[in-house]
Order: C-alpha cells, then structure tokens, then sequence
C-alpha cells in the first residue's frame, strides 16, 4: 500500500520536512515494545495489576525510532533523519514533534470508535 505524505516548512527556518500522513498499527508496536522491553508487570493482592517504573530516557529512544518511522526527509536529507532532526533549532523540531503527535496519539474517542 502506498501511503500518503505531507510536507510542511518550519516557521522558524523554513526547513522543508516530508512525513507519512498516518502511522501503521506495526510501526505503532515497534514505538510500544521500546517501553515495553524493561517493564515489569506484576499482580497483587484481589488481581489487580501494576507496572514498574520506566527508564525515563526511553522516551528520547521512543521518540527516535517515531522519526525513523514516520519522517522521509528533514531539508532534503533522507538519511539519519532523526540526528538531522537533533540538529534543528529548537522551535522547527517542536514544531515538526507537534505535528507527528497529532498522527500517533490516538485520542479516546477515536479509540473507543475503533474498537467498535
């Protein structure tokens, strides 16, 4: 299938940034098993469950692994786009890290219609 992409210049530097228009329910997975790999789970007492603290630089690995994912080039640049992303001024990648949330958060409601 091919997927549909979307390009938008920073405001700040007016860095031209492709990225795919939704992101697959695999790669969405590969994103979870960052966090996932080093939880723990476990169940107490009247079956409740609980999970153990995360790494918290787990999110930087999380985030890096989005970028690999969903973005095809950062100024032309198709290679290592999340170092390329690393290099940008700090108001272009917020703006960039903005736009990709807006494709991988699932809200509630939109969760709830996909469950049927």
């Amino acid at each position: 299938m091919e997927r549909k992409t979307n390009k938008i210049i920073t405001k700040e530097s007016k860095i031209e940034v492709e990225f795919y228009t939704f992101i697959t329910g695999g790669e969405m997975r590969q994103i979870q098993d960052i966090f996932l790999a080093d939880a723990e789970f476990s169940v107490q007492d009247k079956g409740q469950s609980s999970m153990n603290a995360i790494k918290a630089n787990l999110m930087n690995v999380a985030q890096d692994k989005t970028f690999e994912l969903m973005i095809l080039s950062v100024g032309g640049i198709k290679e290592n786009v999340a170092e390329e992303m690393s290099k940008l001024p700090l108001k272009d990648y917020d703006e960039i890290v903005t736009a990709l949330n807006e494709i991988t958060n699932i809200k509630k409601d939109e969760s709830d219609t996909l469950k049927g």
